[in-house]
């Protein structure tokens, strides 16, 4: 699952982003990840995954279509990254989550990373 804490403090939940930054849902309420409650956000791990259903329906057509593009078509199936991150919070907590690039990007923006 993607976009999810999957350890420590709010294990469970779902880590959202929208344009004005990043939060974790509980149900009428949320709660904002910023600078004022996060210590530091440590990198841990980064994973590429490759869509098969993506290059295999674009490999089908242009098979189907009579064209010798099919071989690249399967190879360029999608790339989705993920990550997992460790947020330290400044209570001492902390919350390890699998998130994706919107959110990894949402995240850099919010910390001034780039």
């Amino acid at each position: 699952m993607v976009n999810v804490v999957s350890a420590g403090r709010f294990k469970g939940k779902r880590i959202k982003a929208d344009c004005e930054g990043v939060f974790i849902p509980f149900g009428r309420e949320h709660l904002d990840i910023t600078p004022e409650i996060v210590d530091h956000i440590r990198m841990m791990s980064m994973t590429q995954n490759r869509s098969f259903l993506s290059g295999f329906l674009r490999g089908f057509f242009s098979k189907w279509l009579g064209s010798t593009a099919w071989l690249s078509a399967i190879q360029s199936a999608q790339g989705k990254s993920q990550f997992r991150i460790r947020i330290a919070y400044r209570d001492g907590t902390a919350s390890v989550c699998v998130i994706d690039d919107c959110v990894l990007d949402q995240l850099a923006v919010t910390f001034d990373l780039i």
